[in-house]
């Protein structure tokens, strides 16, 4: 996938054999393993490199569970490097070598801080800070870390996400959002995310789940919702929401559950609402997916390639895209749905939100279809809707509409 000529020594990643991603040599006919033999995908790699280089040195950072983590080894011997530790740090990073090859840049970034940068000199070991980070306008430790947990999916596998919690949650029963991400081959990450901490700000427990077919846990991981297969997966969806619900109560009362997304992630929210009704409590989706078989028809070349092997083929597998399309299972819908979508996009079609919403209002369940190309925009009407259809129904509403109701008073 990657490769760099280095001095008659190719350095590369192999999928290994268990499926995880890792960083070899190819000299003189033989392969050396230089990262560590481990359950985790090497995702990026440096070496000190020509003109000035000596190619003494290689780093190289696993993605563990979401993480970053950095790791050095002498390029001659493999023997491991000695680096510096961040306890606490959510990401680690290589930069670029100095020009003698003997210090890199390092990057930091901890769960309520903007990235810091380091120099690091690889013989002395010496470490000084570089750039220090600045953030007057916002107290970015106020900032809800996000600590990884886990939940049951119904065949045993544990799932894992990534959870925020506002401090004026700390024992108090609070809404929840799960924000699912896009992709689907792509992957929730811990570290700072203004986005979210809007919802945190607001009151909300936040959740990013990496179900299966996420980025980051190996090629089985990955692959686990390829084709017909994502009908056995896609249920890590409904297992969330349940989770949620059974155990995160308090004084026996169960939290509201929202779900939000764009993209696949709005997919994922279309289906929460339609196949999995009842699941989750209100929804916004952003350019999600509602029809799979005219999402994957409707593209071409490379794209339509890509989609078929992701989603299946629309002429042998159309059952199985019908399952598994939103847009087939409205009159299932329970729960207050937004959608917010670009009426270019061909990933929702405007149509097929407005047979979703006529179904809706069919059954006088509150609903919003708003036709905007603004991402900003999109999250502002986001918050808007859930304070209305999920907060107002909790039993207890989050801190900042709880000073809007004194304030009021």
């Amino acid at each position: 996938n990657k490769m760099h000529r280095i001095n008659y020594i190719s350095l590369f990643f192999a999928d290994q054999l268990q499926g995880f991603f890792a960083l070899y040599s190819w000299t003189k006919g033989k392969f050396r393993a230089i990262s560590k033999r481990q359950s985790w995908d090497v995702q990026s790699f440096a070496i000190d490199h020509p003109p000035n280089h000596k190619r003494r040195w290689i780093f190289y950072t696993t993605n563990e569970g979401g993480f970053t983590r950095l790791y050095g080894v002498d390029a001659k011997s493999g023997l491991p490097l000695k680096l510096p530790s961040f306890p606490g740090a959510d990401h680690v990073v290589a930069g670029v070598f100095s020009p003698s090859g003997d210090s890199i840049m390092i990057g930091v970034a901890m769960p309520n801080a903007a990235v810091a940068s380091y120099v690091y000199n690889i013989n002395s070991h010496q470490l000084v800070q570089w750039v220090v980070p600045s953030s007057p306008e916002v107290d970015l430790a106020k900032f809800a870390p996000a600590t990884l947990e886990y939940y049951p999916a119904r065949d045993g596998t544990q799932i894992p996400m990534f959870v925020r919690r506002p401090q004026s949650c700390r024992g108090q029963l609070c809404p929840v959002i799960v924000s699912f991400h896009s992709g689907p081959e792509a992957q929730a990450y811990p570290g700072l995310n203004p986005t979210l901490q809007l919802f945190v700000d607001e009151g909300y427990v936040v959740v990013e789940p990496n179900m299966r077919g996420s980025l980051g846990y190996g090629r089985a991981w990955l692959n686990a919702d390829n084709g017909a297969k994502r009908l056995n997966v896609l249920s890590d969806i409904e297992d969330l929401g349940r989770f949620i619900k059974n155990n995160w109560k308090v004084g026996g009362v169960s939290p509201k559950v929202g779900a939000r997304g764009a993209g696949y992630g709005g997919y994922a929210v279309n289906a929460a609402m339609t196949l999995f009704a009842g699941t989750f409590d209100a929804g916004s989706a952003n350019s999600g997916m509602t029809n799979l078989l005219t999402f994957v028809s409707s593209s071409s070349g490379s794209r339509y390639a890509l989609r078929v092997a992701e989603y299946g083929d629309p002429e042998i597998d159309r059952e199985t895209l019908e399952k598994l399309s939103p847009i087939f299972a409205v009159d299932k819908i329970k729960d207050p749905l937004q959608l917010v979508d670009s009426p270019n996009d061909p990933r929702s079609l405007i149509v097929d939100g407005m047979k979703m919403m006529a179904s809706m209002k069919a059954k006088n369940i509150p609903g919003e279809l708003i036709v905007d190309d603004g991402r900003v925009s999109g999250i502002g009407h986001e918050l808007m809707f859930f304070r209305k259809v999920l907060v107002t129904t909790s039993a207890a509403p989050p801190a900042a509409i709880q000073k809007e109701n004194q304030r009021e008073k």
